[in-house]
């Protein structure tokens, strides 16, 4: 590319606006103006990065990463705000068995105690803090990021994508609803991966910077919502 093409490309805080047209999804196309190197042209000597055009990764601008991540998330809970609901609403049937599976009057399951939704958070949040602790968040949490609960977006939203990605194995699991080639019932593997969404669904909240005692109140909030729907 020759110099003058290099001038014509404003020199601004962030991406050029000249770029703006191409942007989708938070892609940019800062390379498009080099065949042989990814050039970031928001700097003034257009340096060298390696975002590949992700502005999530951005190598200079941590502002661009944050709102990108920020805007995706948006984009992305508006576009699974049903499945989220309903999602709180599998949960709040699953606390309303084990809580039934709790009452005194009841009988203890295959001689295993009962636990609660609280209890269950509890033990979920080690697992993810331990994760934490090994770095395998690294390339997604805010650097403020030490400790779960915590209201972190760009974890959070990790995990929404990985919810959508169970529910898909449940579905996997018991082909029952299908219109043809529906055979197929694994009712122990569909255990498991209901048991996987919910999982997911505490860290959703987890990372959402709700505790369990929060989540649990959320839950019991929208069944008796649900009831006066119904009643």
């Amino acid at each position: 590319m020759n110099g003058k093409m290099n001038k014509e490309i404003p020199e601004i805080a962030c991406y050029p606006k000249i770029l703006d047209s191409d942007e989708i999804d938070g892609i940019c196309r800062c390379d498009a103006y080099d065949a042989a190197f990814s050039r970031c042209n928001g700097t003034k000597e257009r340096d060298f990065c390696s975002c590949r055009g992700d502005k999530r990764d951005c190598d200079f601008y941590p502002e661009q990463r944050a709102k990108t991540n920020e805007s995706l998330v948006n984009s992305l809970v508006k576009k699974n705000a049903n499945l989220i609901s309903s999602g709180l609403e599998l949960l709040g049937f699953i606390k309303e068995a084990m809580d039934d599976s709790c009452s005194e009057s009841a009988p203890l399951s295959a001689g295993k105690p009962c636990i609660t939704l609280e209890e269950l958070f509890e033990k979920q949040k080690d697992n993810q803090n331990k994760m934490l602790n090994k770095g395998l968040y690294d390339s997604w949490r805010k650097v403020s990021t030490v400790e779960a609960p915590v209201d972190d977006v760009a974890i959070a939203s990790y995990h929404i994508q990985q919810l959508v990605s169970e529910i898909g194995e449940v579905l996997e699991a018991d082909k029952r609803w299908k219109n043809m080639r529906k055979d197929k019932c694994d009712i122990a593997g569909k255990k498991e991966e209901i048991a996987d969404c919910f999982i997911v669904l505490m860290n959703i909240a987890m990372f959402s910077g709700m505790s369990g005692s929060d989540l649990a109140q959320a839950i019991s909030e929208k069944i008796e919502k649900v009831a006066r729907r119904i009643d």
